[in-house]
């Protein structure tokens, strides 16, 4: 996994078999995939705001644990 903090983009190759035919787009994820459909690298787009949603979204699922336990 590697993040690119001029591009804002982190890059997370999950195979190194077959060679990249085409592109998905689903929101701030681009899936790179072989002509079968087999997933070769992902990306997240404008990766420091999903980084900072996943950070609020794990401490809030803290406090509320913590607020549980009370």
């Amino acid at each position: 996994m590697h993040y690119d903090p001029e591009a804002n983009i982190i890059s997370w190759e999950i195979s190194e078999q077959g060679e990249i035919d085409h592109v998905l787009e689903f929101g701030s994820f681009v899936l790179h995939v072989t002509s079968s459909g087999r997933p070769v690298l992902i990306e997240i787009v404008d990766a420091s705001k999903f980084i900072g949603k996943m950070v609020k979204l794990k401490r809030e699922k803290k406090e509320q644990r913590l607020a549980e336990n009370i």
